[in-house]
């Protein structure tokens, strides 16, 4: 069969609070942003990535893509 992993349990390991110094996204200015405001974004997977980091913290945004091809995302809850 397959090989065996020896495995050791420990429970005196303490959780670590963060995993990090510093801030853990470059969109956590992003929090700061109150219902209504806006911010433009240079691609679409910098628009995807903003809008999903406001969603894992409770903050729904929508996007449009502007004429020069930048992305403006705002604010809704």
């Amino acid at each position: 069969m397959g090989l065996k992993m020896e495995l050791e349990i420990r429970s005196d390991v303490p959780i670590p609070t963060t995993r990090k110094s510093g801030s853990t996204s470059k969109f956590e200015a992003l929090l700061e942003m109150k219902k209504g405001d806006s911010v433009t974004l240079p691609t679409q997977s910098d628009a995807n990535a903003a809008q999903m980091f406001l969603s894992r913290h409770d903050m729904g945004a929508t996007m449009r893509k502007q004429k020069d091809g930048t992305y403006m995302m705002w604010r809704v809850f």
